[in-house]
């Protein structure tokens, strides 16, 4: 728009010789100048890498950071905006000091379940007037597990965040006998808090090895198709999230396969992963 009205203005200014319209033109010009100068210097240096760092599920916002670095000096990039794909995750800069480095907590959002991968973020600016926008691609690729979207035994807590299903441990005190962490609920034994988890959560955590775990989950896929298939799915994370909060061995039968049932992050993350790659549209 600017480009076009300084050339209307070139030939209103040539054609009358007027010495107001020779001013506003100089001063567009200069104008011009200026946002080309500092418009490409100001992300240039600029380098953004992403760390998400919750589980992901489909439609359902993933908290995570970008870190933004500045390697050069000199003037600082300023009113920066990070993109990525159609709107999955997206931040704003003010500025950054040169030589350092910032990071902006953000959210993804992932549409459909399976893996996704995510190749380019981009930066752009209007930076120093607003008439140009300027953008770069960085390359910075990276690939996830979208779970499907729980609809059935999910119970959020604070901040968006699922409740219970640490990390998985080993034994202790020479016991190789896998254990999972779980928060302290009344009835508890005393010998089995968790003294080490206890400490750094200020809060009883207990130690549930697979020998105290009598009940079994076994979490059935009906088959079906369309929009019925995807709600089973969806269902059947629900559950899977349920029975390893509520203590479970969990297990699961889906698309003909049953998955004996286990305790454990790393064999929750593994039925998870299953439904989440569940081929779409119509099943027998």
């Amino acid at each position: 728009m600017l480009a076009g009205f300084c050339i209307a203005l070139s030939i209103v200014t040539t054609l009358s010789g007027n010495n107001l319209h020779i001013l506003i033109l100089a001063c567009l010009l200069s104008a011009w100048c200026l946002e080309i100068l500092l418009g490409n210097l100001n992300l240039q240096g600029i380098e953004v890498r992403r760390n998400i760092q919750e589980d992901c599920y489909a439609q359902i916002p993933t908290r995570g950071i970008y870190w933004v670095q500045n390697h050069r000096g000199g003037p600082m990039p300023r009113q920066v905006f990070i993109e990525e794909g159609n709107g999955e995750a997206s931040a704003y800069l003010p500025e950054i000091a040169p030589h350092s480095e910032v990071p902006l907590t953000t959210q993804w959002s992932f549409s459909t379940r399976g893996r996704v991968r995510l190749d380019q973020i981009r930066v752009r600016s209007t930076f120093p007037f607003g008439f140009v926008e300027r953008t770069r691609l960085l390359h910075c690729p990276g690939e996830w597990m979208v779970f499907p979207r729980p609809l059935a035994g999910l119970a959020p807590v604070s901040e968006g965040l699922f409740n219970g299903d640490d990390a998985r441990a080993g034994g202790t005190g020479g016991d190789a006998e896998p254990y999972a962490l779980r928060p302290y609920r009344d009835g508890d034994a005393f010998h089995h808090i968790h003294w080490a988890t206890t400490a750094r959560r200020d809060a009883p955590w207990v130690i549930e090895r697979q020998s105290h775990i009598k009940e079994k989950l076994i979490v059935e896929v009906t088959a079906g198709q369309g929009l019925v298939w995807e709600t089973e799915i969806s269902r059947a994370c629900g559950q899977i999230l349920w029975g390893f909060r509520s203590g479970y061995l969990v297990g699961l039968h889906v698309s003909g396969k049953t998955f004996e049932a286990r305790a454990g992050r790393h064999w929750r993350t593994t039925l998870l992963e299953t439904l989440a790659l569940q081929p779409y549209g119509e099943r027998p």
